[in-house]
């Protein structure tokens, strides 16, 4: 693990700039055996890859809750469809709309994965459709 928390080692696999297409989104979630989910247009999408993270993000939302332009922010959780422990999707709900770039500064605040964001500014700085850039990709079949 580097000091960033990231994997000593990263395939180009692993985290690539890809996907700069909504097309192209759905061919990988496809080729991954998952469904794509788009946020809302006032919606954020958290990455959390531990118990950890899971605290701090909750630390962070109620800082973030006591700005004016998001006290109204809710958010909901679930387990993360890799099956391993601590992950989680969290969606947070705002009360105003963001625009793509908006979203990943936000998300990258609420202690989002580091490198899930970065990349997600890269797609941004190379063009990719807005609705490309910040997703989600779930199981097809959710356990209830």
């Amino acid at each position: 693990m580097s000091q960033f928390g990231f994997k000593a080692e990263v395939k180009e696999s692993d985290y690539s700039v890809p996907c700069r297409t909504v097309e192209e989104v759905e061919e990988q979630a496809e080729k991954l055996g998952r469904v794509v989910v788009y946020p809302k247009p006032n919606q954020l999408f958290i990455d959390i890859d531990s118990d950890a993270d899971l605290e701090i993000f909750h630390r962070l939302f109620e800082l973030f809750r006591s700005t004016n332009k998001f006290k109204d922010s809710s958010f909901a959780s679930v387990a993360s469809p890799s099956g391993r422990a601590g992950r989680r999707h969290v969606t947070v709900t705002l009360p105003r709309t963001v625009e793509p770039v908006e979203r990943v500064y936000l998300q990258s605040l609420l202690g989002s994965d580091p490198l899930r964001e970065m990349l997600g500014f890269c797609r941004h700085d190379a063009g990719a459709e807005p609705e490309a850039i910040s997703v989600f990709f779930e199981s097809k079949d959710p356990t209830p």
